[in-house]
């Protein structure tokens, strides 16, 4: 019989482990304990299907999210979770997550960086593991106990993995790139804008209620937050109804809501900067921490004439106009301050920014790719070696995989080195 108590001291044990993370070993450490209880926890589910178990796990992805908040750029997060993939049973993928688990160990050993297991979160969908070695630009890496022949390794599904891999890579590396299974390019638009976010706001109204149970604050007309424990959701309804408009359009959001989303845009309570009782509380769900927020906060029109208006029935709602230039984006920055708890004077500045920069910008350029796989050549001789490197043969996408001879032979050849050969897939 599985006990809800013996889990969730477990779970408090782990949480404390993570928010107490002061090194990359101490980091790696507390993934491997996570992953161990998570592989514990599944064994326990099949053989007893209870929701406890569930939650349990579901938690322990949400401390290494946190985890990977605390390293990853928060750019790169979003482009990892983009696939629809969702987290993995571990205990189903017998030894090749063992194979996992030893590759983790070997990159951490070897290079001494954090090394993210895709398979323990909810953010990272892309590869085994994530392997730190540049926070903008991480080496993502696929473990695979049996590799098919190097002529078929792009067939199917193994394909698909890598091409992802490659093209997210370059898009991190180069700042542009045509991802596998995307429809449109990618391009990366920098702005100097730092947003500002009210977490002191929001650890006072989560401590309040703590203490009494229920605890609420006015942002402004447009905007208020409510803290609770559960069993007061009738109040809250209340209370939203009491502040609804009649004119605008609004936007409710919760911690129950953040914390089920998967898409890499928002971090978890986890590592929420602040106290720690609190990010406890509403991680275990005993605090819902609830934000209600006007479209009309976002409505304006600056001395310059730039105007900032919200259409929720286009695809991308928030209209920007800059010197007549209207430009649409998506409603992602209006969730920054629902769930990012963006302050909204820093989010209309950031729009501001962000248009201008769209404006004077001319159009990416965005180098040509296939919208195929890479070809995989195989290479078992020299001579096909000479062949693939011969002029005007495959392109910058394209994959080799060098019988070990070979590569030994090339290596040794500085002529070689220049033109850049290298170890592909073996």
């Amino acid at each position: 019989m599985v006990k809800s108590e013996d889990l969730r001291s477990i779970r408090h044990s782990l949480f404390e482990q993570c928010a107490s993370v002061d090194s990359f070993e101490e980091l790696f450490a507390a993934e491997m304990a996570i992953a161990g209880e998570i592989l514990r926890a599944e064994a326990l589910q099949i053989q007893d299907a209870k929701t406890d178990v569930r939650f349990h796990i579901e938690r322990l992805r949400l401390y290494v999210d946190g985890l990977v908040w605390l390293i990853l750029h928060p750019h790169v997060i979003r482009q990892m979770a983009k696939n629809a993939d969702v987290p993995k049973s571990l205990i189903q993928q017998g030894d090749a997550f063992g194979l996992v688990l030893e590759s983790a160990h070997h990159y951490f050993e070897t290079l001494g960086v954090p090394v993210f297991i895709a398979d323990i979160t909810n953010v990272l969908k892309i590869g085994d593991l994530v392997v730190v070695t540049n926070t903008e630009a991480p080496l993502i890496v696929e473990s695979k106990k049996r590799l098919p022949k190097p002529e078929h390794l792009m067939q199917g599904r193994s394909g698909r993995q890598i091409s992802r891999v490659m093209g997210t890579m370059r898009y991190l590396r180069e700042g542009s790139a045509k991802v596998f299974g995307d429809d449109n390019p990618r391009h990366v638009v920098e702005s100097p804008i730092k947003a500002l976010r009210n977490w002191n706001l929001i650890d006072e109204v989560c401590k309040s209620a703590l203490k009494s149970g229920w605890a609420e604050v006015v942002v402004s007309e447009h905007e208020s937050m409510w803290a609770y424990r559960k069993g007061l959701e009738d109040r809250l309804g209340r209370d939203v109804q009491a502040r609804s408009s009649e004119t605008d359009s609004q936007f409710l959001g919760t911690t129950l809501g953040l914390m089920n989303r998967t898409d890499g845009l928002f971090p978890p309570p986890s590592v929420w900067p602040v106290s720690t009782e609190v990010r406890w509380a509403l991680l275990e769900e005993e605090l819902v921490l609830v934000h209600l927020l006007d479209a009309a906060a976002f409505v304006r029109t600056s001395d310059g004439g730039e105007s900032i208006e919200i259409d929720l029935s286009r695809d991308m709602p928030v209209l920007v106009t800059v010197e007549n230039e209207v430009y649409p984006l998506a409603l992602k920055f209006i969730y920054d301050v629902l769930y990012g708890f963006e302050t909204v004077e820093s989010c209309v500045n950031g729009l501001f920014q962000f248009a201008r920069q769209l404006h004077q910008m001319s159009p990416p350029e965005v180098a040509e790719t296939s919208l195929a796989k890479p070809v995989m050549h195989s290479v078992a001789t020299i001579e096909e070696a000479d062949a693939v490197l011969s002029p005007g043969q495959g392109s910058d996408n394209d994959l080799v995989a060098v019988a070990p001879q070979v590569y030994a032979h090339f290596k040794a050849s500085k002529e070689t080195a220049k033109r850049g050969i290298a170890q592909g897939l073996c």
